[in-house]
């Protein structure tokens, strides 16, 4: 995969996009995006199903980063 800035992508079959994290929402400051993919037409939030938290990221890069080495324990809400 190619470093690439977009919010929209798609990975193993799944439609993802990154969201930028509420201010209220986060912990710290590299807290910035959390992950969304479309099921039914409908963007719902993901979440680690090992550790049922909502994964923040840095930069958009690292959520697509972490959608392509986690796509089998993406769970949605």
């Amino acid at each position: 995969m190619g470093k690439s800035y977009n919010r929209r992508f798609r990975k193993n079959g799944l439609s993802f996009m990154v969201q930028d994290t509420h201010p209220a929402d986060r912990k710290s400051d590299t807290d910035k995006y959390y992950l969304t993919v479309n099921k039914g037409g409908i963007y719902k939030i993901v979440y680690d199903s090992i550790t049922w938290e909502i994964p923040k990221f840095p930069t958009i890069h690292a959520a697509q980063f972490w959608a392509l080495t986690s796509s089998d324990f993406i769970g949605t809400m």
